[in-house]
């Protein structure tokens, strides 16, 4: 009876660790959250955790929304993982024909030379263009070790958002006198719709855009009365 129940112990122990000595190491875009202004820049980062072994070489593609957020080759740079191994390394970057996939090769050169452990593959600087979301996804990750055996990665993908302050309603990226301007047209002229809606008129935070606003923004630019309720749209 004990030796059953010792038995059962230890298997149900070996069953709890097995999903962490068998799991893939992961692969990383980070921050994997990032809250920017636009025409602002901000870099995202492509390590590998310490769970990596034996790694040659990577081919990896990165999806985003370029209405909202783009990067070119030259901003995307070697990291200092695979440059540790005092030898070449071949890296390459390139698009789809429509910009909104980014690819990302990476290799040691010389038989037999990997490397282990964590490290950051890559470095991407991108630049934001548009007010919105946009995801940062992995759809494909490939990789090979020295026996150019392929290897797994499991992919931890990232998320961007690129404000609009709250007040600025004409969405040229600053409060100013204009914004009220735009605003007090909205209201009592029939002028255009606030960019990209009411909500970034509402500056004092009580649901709504109304003359109550136009007010507090008056008193922030001339008066130096409190900012706008929130910081960001």
């Amino acid at each position: 009876m004990k030796n059953r129940i010792l038995a059962s112990l230890i298997l149900l122990l070996v069953m709890m660790i097995a999903p962490t000595l068998f799991a893939a190491p992961a692969m990383y875009l980070i921050p994997d959250s990032t809250v920017v202004f636009r025409d602002s820049l901000f870099d995202v980062f492509m390590p590998v955790d310490a769970g990596s072994t034996n790694l040659k070489a990577f081919s990896v593609e990165i999806t985003f929304d370029r209405n909202v957020i783009r990067t070119d080759s030259l901003s995307v740079t070697e990291g200092y993982l695979l440059p540790t191994s005092s030898l070449p390394t071949f890296f390459w970057v390139g698009f789809s024909p429509d910009s909104s996939t980014l690819y990302i090769d990476g290799a040691i050169l010389g038989d037999g030379f990997t490397v282990s452990g964590s490290g950051v593959l890559a470095s991407i600087r991108f630049y934001t263009i548009g007010f919105g979301e946009s995801n940062l996804e992995f759809t494909s990750i490939r990789a090979r070790n020295g026996d150019n055996e392929p290897l797994i990665y499991d992919p931890i993908n990232g998320w961007v958002k690129v404000c609009q302050f709250v007040g600025d309603v004409n969405a040229d990226n600053r409060i100013t006198v204009s914004d009220v301007v735009y605003m007090i047209n909205w209201i009592f002229g029939g002028g255009p719709e606030l960019i990209p809606d009411q909500f970034v008129g509402d500056v004092n935070c009580d649901a709504t855009a109304n003359i109550s606003d136009v007010v507090y923004l008056i008193d922030y630019i001339f008066g130096g009365g409190p900012a706008p309720c929130g910081p960001c749209y």
